[in-house]
């Protein structure tokens, strides 16, 4: 018969969740970065091209920068939605004080400790 599993161990400690944090945001610089240089590229059509050539690309320079605003706000997103699930994970006056701090709080945590 199988039995519940319990870890041993915290599942979502400071450590963990500024691990998470860096990754998140280290692939949404990736993501925008790309989104930037691809608007580049369409905005050098734009500049030597005439005619529906130039409308088709800048189309796709807003698309760009549609992606590039989405990568940030789904960056914020995650990071609210991992502060909820570590602040509801941490218990009030855990020993490390941060149970009841809010996003901002956090994230200063975070940027102090790095």
């Amino acid at each position: 018969m199988a039995r519940t599993y319990t870890p041993k161990t915290d599942a979502m400690t400071m450590t963990k969740l500024k691990k998470l944090m860096h990754d998140i945001v280290k692939e949404g610089k990736i993501d925008r970065d790309k989104a930037y240089e691809a608007y580049e590229f369409f905005k050098s059509l734009v500049d030597e091209a005439r005619g529906t050539e130039t409308d088709i690309a800048k189309r796709c320079m807003v698309e760009c920068l549609k992606s590039a605003r989405e990568s940030r706000n789904n960056t914020n997103k995650v990071f609210a939605a991992l502060v909820q699930l570590y602040t509801a994970s941490t218990p009030k006056g855990a020993k490390d004080g941060t149970g009841s701090q809010s996003l901002t709080d956090l994230l200063n945590q975070i940027d102090t400790d790095d």
